[in-house]
């Protein structure tokens, strides 16, 4: 459904961090994503999950402001070029469909 770099560069993430992202058919392109819960933190209003284990409790804020606070290492990863639009979008093009 998406641009095919774009699901690369995400599927071979060495740790995808999901904020508040509600796992759904909608957004994971019909299950077509092949995201590792190896390699993933998600965390929402309802529960936080890091790699196979969940937490209940855990406060979306607590989370994000613990994150915020962390001494993590940065590294470059590779960034996605930009597409330009070949042409602007409107409300109208949601009616037609």
């Amino acid at each position: 459904m998406g641009r095919d770099d774009v699901r690369e560069y995400v599927e071979s993430s060495d740790c995808l961090l999901m904020l508040g992202a509600f796992m759904t058919d909608i957004n994971l392109g019909v299950f077509t994503a092949k995201l590792d819960p190896a390699k993933s933190i998600s965390a929402t209003s309802e529960r936080l999950a890091i790699r196979y284990h969940t937490f209940e409790n855990v406060r979306f804020k607590d989370f994000v402001r613990g994150l915020l606070t962390a001494d993590l290492q940065r590294h470059n990863a590779p960034r996605i070029r930009a597409r330009r639009s070949r042409r602007n979008f409107s409300p109208d093009d949601m009616a037609r469909k």
